[in-house]
Order: C-alpha cells, then structure tokens, then sequence
C-alpha cells in the first residue's frame, strides 16, 4: 500500500464518517495505529514530511563464528539499525539463500568437513529495503577422532543434540538424581539410607536451584564429644559397578563455631562394605566380631581444616582388604589437600571419578576429586590399586559421614547439598558458563532422556543460569574425553 493510499484511506474515514468507517479501514495495515487514535498526527505528519520510506538498514557488522564442527557453522554479528526497525537478517551461503533469522545469529548445517564456505548477511526492514550483504569466508572442522557436536534442536524443555564420538550409554538416566524439591522436608530423600541413628534431612534452609537442598547439621563439643557422625547413602544395587562418577553442589557454613581446626570424613566415600564405612579393619568403629571386610573395598575422602584458615593434610585414599596378610591394605599413598581445595559461604560444585583397577594387583585405578571452577583437582590418583582378587565392586556411594577430631572450642557446622548426581560411566552431558572446556568455572549437568554414539535428548537443567543468557554444550564420553569448544546456547 502506497503512502498516498493510506493517506486517501485516513482521509475518507474523517470526511465520511462512522458509517463507511469498518469500510474505509478495512484495508488498513495491521500495524499502523487505527485513525481514531491519538497516535494518528505525527504518523501522519511522517507521512506528509518524509514519504515512503526508502531508507534500508545499516550493514551488519563484526561477523563472527562463534562455533564451529565437521557439519556445521555459527555466524554471529552486530545488530544492524533502521529508521524504523529492522525486520529480520537474510543469510546466504556462497551466494545461494539459506534462511533467514529474528535474532543477530544463524547456524549453517549440513556442511563438508575442512571446507571453505562464504558466509553473507543482509538487514531487511518492514518495508522491504534490504542493506548490502556482509560477508566472511570460514571453513569447517577436520573429520575429528574425538567428540563432537554438530547441531542442537530444541522444542521446549527438550534438548536434541547431535554429533559423534559420545560413546554409548545404556542407562541414559543417571543411576541418582535429585534437587530435593519434590522430597519432604525433615525426611532423608528417597534413594537413600543410612545405618545410623542421625543423618542428612531435606530442607528448605538454602538451595542451589529450586527451593530445597541435603542438610547435615553437625555439632561437635570437646567437653562432651569431639565428633558428630552423621551418614547418607546411595546404594547402586546388588551387582555393584567398577566405574562410579558422583557430582554435588555443596554449601559450608560455620555458623557460631569457635574450633579451629577438625576432621571432616568421606564426602564421598565409594565403598562395598555394607557398614558404610571406607576404614575396613574389623575393630573400628565398633565392628561386629570377624573378618566382615574379607571382600571389602572403597574409595574415600577426608578432609583436614587447620588455622580456621586452609585445608590440608589426606585428602583420600583407596583401600582393600588383602585374603594373603588378613588386613586392610592402602592402595595408594595419601596426598596433601590443597589449601582453597573447598570454599566457604558460597554453593561450589564438587565432583569425584573412581575407576577400580583393571584386574586384581593391578595398580591402574583412578580416584579424583575437584572443585570445579579451580584448575587443579584436589587430589587424582591414576595408579591405584584398588582391590584384591576376591575383593567386591564398588556398591554404595556415601554423601557424608561425621565431623571428628574437633581439636579447641566447639563446632558448628551447617553442609548443604544440592543437585546430588550419581552414575556408573563418566559419559554426561554438561552446559557451562564458557566458550571452552578449560576455562570453565561453572556447569550445570543435563539428564539424558536417550543415548547414543551420535545423538543425546535431554531436559533443560538451568540449575542458577538466568533465563537468556549465553552458555555452551559439552558432552563427556565413557572415558572422560569432552568437545574442547563449546556449542552455543542461548537458555529460554
């Protein structure tokens, strides 16, 4: 519609009046203010003054790629401006129209690997006039031998990824899941247990994500005890499992305490003793007679806080029950902690691998832990040997077990979990805060739905990531290796 016509249009809507009035305006654009308005005089002293509006948008500019694979390019740009608005992006490639987008970026698929492509973008406005086409020239990956992802889809909550190399998973659900905010509070979660008398409980006091987390609330007086035990746990099943992977966001709170310096044991600790327990000696604590750990094996974790100011001394270790001497044996040499190892008064997400060894008497295992968002693991045994011939796999998965060797003062000491995540395969598919998998500091994980070497679903998990903001895909195999570079993504 012409400017004159619109005008004639107005025109005959004031001179004719009401009755001709749903006639006259009938042909009107949708998105021009309806004749009675009070928007009508500058649209239309626009209109008399400037004319049709031939002005296109600017040229886009600062073409990027932001992500690239074997089949795939994301071009990203800055947004181009209009006098009236610009409409949408048209997007070529090498000359050909590919698509167009509403929003300053565009991901090109289906393409050859380790080959040159000219990516082109033009501004369109609402009336048609389309700026010049910018372009840049980039190549796709290399045919890779690791993982990596071609594109994403989603329709909702749903996640679509595909790529190669993420190995299989027959079980794409992890073996335990849980934010706590389906679990009733004052209760230990569904999925747990416990043989002692206390233990961890649901609360809303503080979350992660959502509204509820774990809470354990120990307590420790040197005048009366020097300990609180507390204890959480996950049992894998009967079969057990050689490769256990366990993720938790964790909150410390020290509340009132005035002790310096104390013992924090087994966060986690991985063990096939049904006593829960990663000390397999038949005298502490308080065994039942015999040689219960004739078949017994963890992994553990203890932690030394000193100064009221570092964390030091073992951080973990494996152990295994030897049939020959009739004892526990060490199966690696404990290391030091490091000092920033964890963090106070902040959630932090800690995560842990073990890997038994792959025979017996073999030193090969793997047990590692690390706070993510801090480059170094906190401790990463690769040579350990982690059981004896005879010796069970790995069954239960300990959150928590007790505050000890409270050595001045008391203790009060609130640990906060959420997002507790446990699996037998290190395969997961993570969104992260950064464009590569080194320079992450924070990583929410994503529940598969459905598993293959080439695709994953999964639901969106934007744990603390805000609505719109930018975050990047990475998806780990069965043996750790993960995509370098991130996949863009944009959360709803």
């Amino acid at each position: 519609m012409t400017t004159s016509s619109v005008l004639a249009l107005w025109c005959l809507h004031f001179s004719v009046g009401a009755e001709n009035h749903l006639e006259a305006t009938a042909a009107l654009p949708a998105a021009l203010p309806h004749p009675s308005s009070t928007r009508m005089l500058p649209v239309i002293q626009s209109l008399l003054l400037e004319g049709p509006d031939h002005t296109p948008p600017t040229v886009p500019a600062n073409l990027l790629v932001i992500y690239s694979s074997q089949n795939s390019l994301i071009l990203k740009w800055n947004a181009s401006t209009d006098n009236v608005g610009v409409l949408r992006y048209e997007l070529s490639l090498d000359g050909n129209p590919v698509g167009i987008s509403k929003s300053s970026t565009f991901t090109f698929v289906g393409l050859q690997a380790s080959t040159s492509y000219t990516l082109s973008v033009s501004a369109v406005d609402a009336a048609g006039n389309r700026s010049a086409f910018k372009t840049l020239t980039a190549s796709t990956n290399a045919v890779s031998s690791g993982v990596s992802l071609f594109t994403l889809a989603t329709e909702g909550s749903v996640m679509s990824i595909s790529g190669q190399k993420f190995s299989s998973k027959s079980m794409p659900a992890p073996a335990y899941y849980s934010n706590f905010d389906a679990d009733t509070t004052g209760l230990i979660p569904p999925g747990q247990m416990t043989n002692l008398s206390a233990w961890g409980t649901v609360q809303a006091n503080k979350a992660h994500s959502g509204s509820k987390s774990l809470e354990f609330n120990y307590s420790a007086s040197p005048t009366s005890t020097k300990s609180d035990w507390q204890r959480n746990a996950i049992d894998l099943g009967s079969a057990g499992a050689d490769k256990i992977y366990v993720s938790a966001w964790v909150y410390l709170d020290k509340g009132s305490s005035t002790s310096t310096s104390w013992q924090w044991k087994g966060f986690p600790t991985i063990t096939s003793s049904p006593r829960l327990y990663y000390d397999l000696s038949n005298s502490y604590p308080s065994a039942p007679p015999g040689s219960y750990a004739y078949n017994m094996t963890a992994a553990f974790s203890a932690y030394w806080y000193f100064d009221n100011a570092r964390w030091a001394n073992g951080a973990g270790g494996v152990n295994y029950y030897d049939h020959d001497l009739q004892a526990t044996k060490r199966g690696v040499p404990t290391s030091g902690l490091p000092q920033d190892a964890m963090l106070w008064g902040q959630w932090q997400r800690m995560e842990f691998y073990a890997q038994r060894s792959s025979a017996p008497n073999v030193a090969d295992g793997i047990w590692r832990g690390k706070r993510i968002g801090k480059d170094a693991y906190n401790f990463n045994f690769i040579n350990a040997l982690t059981h004896h011939a005879g010796n069970s796999a790995w069954r239960y998965v300990v959150l928590s077990h007790a505050i000890e060797s409270v050595y001045d003062g008391y203790l009060d000491l609130d640990l906060f979990m959420d997002d507790v995540y446990v699996d037998t395969t290190q395969a997961r598919l993570e969104l992260c805060d950064a464009v590569t998998w080194a320079g992450r500091k924070h990583c929410e994980i994503q529940r598969a739905t459905s598993w293959s070497d080439s695709k994953i679903v999964a639901s969106l998990n934007k744990g603390s990531f805000k609505s719109k903001s930018m975050a990047y895909l990475y998806v780990v195999d069965n043996n750790g290796s993960v995509n370098p570079d991130g996949y863009p993504y944009q959360l709803p």
